[in-house]
């Protein structure tokens, strides 16, 4: 008889043990997927901030009046006041462009129009037939051309 309460007990470790190996296999593998799945989220969390870091940030509105001016004196002369005027409309004009687009929303284009016809008009007043007509084709040249990627 103990011989078989021997064998009985050593079946029952035995069987424990298998059951502690399964146990462990099962718990590794649900270890293993949450280790996944917490991988893949911070490598997408990686990604999204990559994404963002790379959009380039607007340049200042003085940066970019700056260099319609100088664009506008390589094409033609303006005198103290029709600088100032321009100066002034090209100013309130990225500062208005801005507003527009600091939703992240796509900014309206019947507005967008408004503000570049006030632009214009202001501009208009101060020039020449020519020198608006100059004025125009640089503002053209310099106009940012569609989403940069």
């Amino acid at each position: 008889m103990p011989h078989r309460i021997h064998k009985e007990l050593k079946d029952n470790i035995n069987s424990l043990l298998i059951f502690e190996n399964t146990f462990n296999k099962h718990l590794k593998i649900r270890i293993m997927k949450k280790l996944v799945v917490v991988a893949l989220i911070a490598l997408l969390g990686v990604n999204l901030s990559t994404v963002q870091a790379q959009r380039p940030q607007p340049k200042p509105t003085e940066e970019i009046v700056e260099a319609n001016m100088k664009a506008l004196g390589e094409k033609m002369t303006l005198d103290k006041d029709e600088s100032a005027v321009v100066e002034a409309a090209l100013t309130e004009f990225h500062d208005e462009i801005k507003k527009l687009k600091s939703s992240g929303q796509r900014p309206d284009r019947s507005k967008m129009e408004n503000v570049m016809k006030t632009r214009n008009e202001k501009v208009q007043k101060v020039l020449s037939s020519e020198d608006y007509k100059t004025f125009l084709a640089v503002m053209e040249a310099t106009k940012p051309k569609g989403r940069r990627r």
